[in-house]
């Protein structure tokens, strides 16, 4: 089902998940949406940072706090309301936000998903989108 590369990351063949279902983590549908939904979405890293929970609480999206925010992460983050984790519906809500461009999606009570070309792109939009919030947080 999913195999160490040289690189030693995990590969997924999406082909292949109904029948190792048991061995996947509950949050693969939502991982699967997200690179369906992105042209240059290689890489997701889903992160349950408290700073980025608390963060969603207090704005409907995230907007610019620096220029590092601008550079990285690009463009506002959207907030997603609560919905259950591992569902269908949280994997097709986050897709819709990943399909019109964005580059990291908040979901409250839950936490984040930053997407990138590579797993370097998308640790670095997870290290500006924590900072971003931890600025917010500082001064709402």
């Amino acid at each position: 089902m999913s195999d160490c590369a040289a690189d030693g990351y995990a590969r997924i063949s999406f082909d292949k998940i109904e029948e190792n279902k048991e061995t996947l983590s509950s949050e693969t549908p939502l991982h699967i949406a997200c690179y369906r939904a992105g042209r240059e979405v290689n890489a997701i890293l889903h992160v349950h940072s408290p700073l980025m929970i608390a963060a969603a609480e207090k704005t409907d999206r995230l907007v610019s706090t620096s220029y590092e925010f601008d550079c990285i992460l690009k463009k506002a983050v959207p907030i997603i309301d609560y919905i259950q984790p591992g569902s269908t519906l949280l994997a097709k809500a986050v897709a819709e936000k990943v399909a019109s461009g964005a580059t990291a999606v908040m979901m409250r009570r839950h936490g984040s998903i930053c997407v990138g070309k590579d797993l370097e792109e998308a640790y670095l939009r997870v290290l500006a989108l924590e900072r971003a919030c931890l600025t917010r947080l500082h001064t709402s």
